[in-house]
């Protein structure tokens, strides 16, 4: 970088030999800190990407009592969250999407009312399908200005119903938002989904960094998920790295010819984007994966 907002391209000829490494990923991370806040015990979260909505979600957990240290791109949480205080709080998620909607629906299993509020490019956004699905279950929901839009106001029911039906043709983070809340009700909850389902890769990614803190969370097909109560236990957890930000490296190595290893990559990760290797083979690229990462390596014309 020359100075500030400008950075300098070097320009390489002939064949890459590199080594990456890439952020870890948003949407695994953004769980991940939702399971550590409720579970029970202490919890590492490790590999955190940097960025102003990660940074939205920790202030959003810290307004709702969890405590945590961040140690670089790593978090430790203490205990949980403490559900029963009675404090009202309101929380800004600025223009982050996802923490509005994640702590949304904790809202619903807080007995002091929380308020999500954004920035007026987040309150533009219809959130009706997580709200109808709260009131379904049995949480409070109030709005101060528009119904179905930020501000919201959610409190904790009386009591709750086994299950919910939740629209899932706009987005899946309305039905991962009722999946992360599910293990805190006393009888676990059925969720249905309803409407063309989009981005069903993201919802198994829910339900295994679910998993991964404790939570009994079964797909019994695309439509029904069933996830017991019984809340999440602490854990040590370590993010995935970016999958779609490995992708743009990997592809270099298809392009120009040469070699390029992303660290931490694997063939197993949750990530639908991970597949691109798969794509890269039958190109005609060669895939090593080793304890490192993924190499892929193609000859130069």
């Amino acid at each position: 970088m020359t100075q500030q907002g400008e950075y300098a391209v070097v320009v390489k000829s002939g064949a890459l030999d590199a080594v990456a490494t890439v952020p870890g990923s948003k949407s695994i991370a953004h769980r991940a800190l939702i399971c550590a806040a409720l579970a029970r015990g202490d919890s590492t979260i490790k590999g955190l990407p940097v960025g102003d909505d990660t940074q939205a979600m920790l202030q959003g957990l810290m307004m709702l009592g969890a405590t945590f240290s961040l140690d670089g791109a790593d978090a430790h949480f203490e205990g949980s969250i403490d559900l029963d205080r009675m404090d009202a709080i309101t929380v800004d998620a600025n223009l982050a999407g996802t923490t509005a909607r994640f702590l949304t629906a904790i809202g619903a299993l807080r007995r002091g009312a929380i308020t999500v509020t954004g920035n007026e490019s987040l309150r533009s956004r219809p959130m009706r399908d997580l709200h109808l699905a709260l009131e379904q279950l049995g949480a409070g929901v109030s709005w101060q200005n528009e119904k179905y839009y930020l501000p919201v106001t959610v409190r904790r029911g009386k009591s709750y119903s086994h299950s919910v039906q939740v629209a899932a043709d706009t987005s899946s983070q309305f039905v991962t938002s009722l999946m992360l809340i599910a293990p805190m009700l006393d009888k676990g909850l059925t969720i249905e989904l309803t409407g063309n389902i989009v981005s069903l890769p993201y919802i198994a990614m829910s339900a295994s960094v679910m998993k991964s803190f404790g939570a009994n969370v079964r797909i019994l097909d695309e439509r029904n998920i069933v996830i017991d109560g019984g809340g999440y236990v602490g854990c040590q957890f370590a993010v995935e790295p970016d999958a779609s930000s490995a992708s743009y490296p990997f592809a270099a190595a298809a392009v120009v010819g040469g070699r390029v290893c992303v660290n931490g990559m694997s063939s197993n990760m949750m990530q639908g984007d991970s597949r691109f290797v798969d794509v890269l083979r039958q190109m005609g690229c060669e895939v090593l994966e080793d304890q490192v990462g993924i190499t892929i390596s193609r000859h130069a014309n």
